[in-house]
């Protein structure tokens, strides 16, 4: 599967039309952890076994632990999901590498697995061995890249806040919160 903008991301999980792989990248770190936990919630479902929901540090580079997750059976359930949240692809030797990508084209059809990287901080334009991890993320399933968004549509984000939480706030007003606070979501 390609590349899915955010909103075909939405789509994608108010549908329940689950791919087994997901990486979510980006600069905007929020919308990584936002999208993982919705993606997360959808597939486990409100009444949920831990049995069925690994969450994996990725510091580790254990992919055997990866590998040993993905592949069990879910508990009593339709699917599992497995978080794998900042897996340095760069740190990674030949031998695990490979493991890796073996294991994203042998999927089980009852896992989805997510690369999450909420903290991790990558450039996929200038690193060979990222562009491949996307590359074949891409392949065994779906990737996302969460960029920063521009001033307007920040300020359009807080409008929609405001206004979910039964407040107000005009688009100025939100240009100032922006201009004092940052432009990042967090």
């Amino acid at each position: 599967m390609p590349q899915l903008t955010e909103n075909e991301l939405k789509k994608q999980i108010r549908e329940k039309a689950f791919a087994r792989f997901y990486l979510f990248y980006g600069e905007e770190k929020f919308l990584v952890r936002h999208y993982a936990k919705l993606l997360t919630g959808k597939v486990l479902g409100k009444e949920y076994s831990d049995f069925n929901h690994q969450v994996i540090s990725g510091a580790s580079g254990d992919i055997e632990a990866i590998a040993e997750a993905a592949e069990a059976l879910p508990m009593m359930a339709e699917r599992k999901c497995v978080v794998v949240n900042d897996l340095d692809v760069e740190g990674l030797n030949a031998q695990n590498t490979n493991k890796l990508y073996q294991l994203l084209e042998d999927l089980p059809e009852t896992t989805v697995l997510l690369f999450a990287m909420p903290t991790l901080e990558f450039e996929a334009k200038r690193s060979a061995k990222w562009r491949k991890c996307i590359a074949a993320g891409q392949k065994a399933g779906v990737t996302v890249e969460f960029a920063k968004r521009g001033t307007t549509a920040l300020e359009r984000q807080l409008a929609d806040w405001a206004e979910k939480l039964g407040c107000s706030i005009t688009l100025i007003n939100a240009g100032k919160v922006i201009q004092m606070c940052g432009d990042d979501l967090l």
